[in-house]
């Protein structure tokens, strides 16, 4: 689980938060499969006439951010 979860808890609200989100476990699984379905990832630009860099860079965020949002609602993993 990210610590984002649980930023700035201690003691039985960490605890407390901790067992909050783990029973959003089958939400967070069914959402998974849900971007993992309908968010692709975007392929490396290849046409590299004016604008590709701009282009390339909103693809890697673009990318960054689904990664991210699959790391924050997977449970099992810890922060990488």
């Amino acid at each position: 689980m990210q610590s984002a979860w649980t930023k700035g808890l201690k003691g039985p609200e960490k605890a407390e938060r901790i067992k909050e989100v783990s029973s959003f476990r089958t939400a967070f699984e069914e959402l998974t499969k849900v971007i993992r379905g309908n968010l692709k990832k975007k392929d490396a630009v290849r046409d590299y006439t004016d604008g590709w860099v701009e282009r390339q860079i909103a693809t890697n965020e673009y990318n960054a951010a689904i990664d991210d949002l699959l790391r924050l609602i997977h449970l099992n993993r810890k922060e990488d």
